[in-house]
């Protein structure tokens, strides 16, 4: 496999604590906090990118009566089928590279180290905080590396929104209300980010992998994506992808339109399950795990 050489830094901090080893629990929700201190926004921005680095977010930092910070912590956590079901699925399929889009801080890759994947990790994430946390947190295994992009139908440049929820940064912008259903989904800044297609960072990185696991969680620019995989798409077995069931972003493509895409490109639909609630309970995202059609009846989940 070609791979050039690895972004890397000094030192590595583990997100074992928060990883979900073989759980099948959905990703839970937030809890409330506070500090009786008064700290400095420069100190609740290294707070936040701190326990980022560690897979836990920190979002709606509000200042209280008599200097107490109040803020709410999540545990960034990955899609609920449980290591169990990914690590049959890659031993079975003898998958040679994991690309992981919208790696975040990369609690999903660490995931798949602790269900026992040894093969190559492509982590590709395009915001500047999060994929700071990302490089530490890979440094040290030699196959996991690090690309700071987004992924897109096109090579060209393009606007991140980026929220105070970092794994909710996007392309697109967060709908009127969507706070209602996300909260931390608001966006709080912008950045200027390189944007690749698929077929490019394959070109660049992997191009002697031929037995792909593709991750998509790139908060709905899922078709664009894989309009920007054309020539990769038959060197992948499986795609595990986020999927809307509620709009929370402008013109955000729903469960319905990604699967079709998928169903046209020669994959079906193997396991799904819930990802994400709205205060209320009800499900908003779902996780599928998608199979070329020729595998259909020759994997066991």
């Amino acid at each position: 496999m070609k791979i050039p050489e690895k972004n890397g830094s000094s030192g590595r901090d583990t997100l074992a604590e928060s990883s979900e080893r073989g759980s099948d629990e959905p990703r839970n929700s937030p809890t409330e906090a506070s500090i009786e201190r008064p700290l400095t926004p420069n100190l609740v921005k290294r707070l936040r990118a701190s326990l980022e680095r560690r897979g836990i977010g920190v979002w709606r930092v509000t200042h209280g009566p008599f200097g107490r910070l109040n803020f709410a912590l999540y545990r960034i956590g990955f899609p609920p089928f449980g290591m169990s079901v990914r690590r049959r699925l890659l031993a079975q399929l003898d998958i040679d590279l994991v690309l992981d889009c919208g790696a975040n801080v990369g609690q999903y890759a660490l995931g798949l180290r602790n269900a026992g994947y040894e093969g190559h990790i492509l982590s590709i994430d395009p915001g500047a905080e999060p994929f700071e946390a990302l490089v530490r947190n890979a440094s040290g295994d030699e196959k996991w590396h690090c690309l700071k992009a987004a992924v897109y139908s096109s090579d060209t440049r393009i606007t991140l929104n980026v929220s105070e929820l970092s794994p909710c940064n996007t392309v697109l912008k967060p709908i009127a209300g969507a706070e209602k259903n996300v909260p931390g989904i608001e966006t709080a800044d912008t950045e200027e980010v390189e944007a690749k297609t698929i077929d490019t960072i394959m070109d660049e990185w992997g191009e002697d992998a031929d037995r792909i696991w593709l991750k998509l969680d790139v908060e709905g620019a899922e078709i664009e994506a894989l309009a920007g995989a054309e020539r990769t798409l038959p060197k992948v077995l499986a795609v595990e992808a986020e999927l809307g069931l509620v709009r929370i972003y402008e013109e955000e493509p729903l469960f319905y339109d990604v699967s079709k895409v998928l169903y046209d490109s020669g994959f079906y639909l193997v396991n799904a399950a819930g990802a994400y609630q709205d205060q209320g309970g009800t499900w908003i995202k779902i996780d599928g795990i998608f199979l070329r059609e020729e595998l259909r009846g020759s994997v066991k989940l």
